[in-house]
């Protein structure tokens, strides 16, 4: 179960933490890669939100929610 643990859980952590980085930088620059990275973020965001839900839900199949 390790690798499946690996691209289901930390997968979403790394696109959000990505996202957090995407938006520090929008926050204090607004250089041209800052104003690019702005596009990224929707995508970013939209698939970490999918890939986390899918990680809650494969980990409710794994272990009961009494656990």
């Amino acid at each position: 179960m390790a690798p499946y643990h690996v691209m289901l859980v930390h997968f979403p952590i790394a696109l959000w933490t990505t996202a957090a980085l995407v938006i520090a930088l929008r926050a204090f620059s607004d250089c041209s890669v800052a104003r690019s990275a702005d596009r990224v973020l929707t995508p970013l965001l939209f698939i970490g939100a999918v890939s986390g839900g899918l990680a809650f839900a494969v980990g409710l199949m794994v272990w009961p929610l009494e656990a």
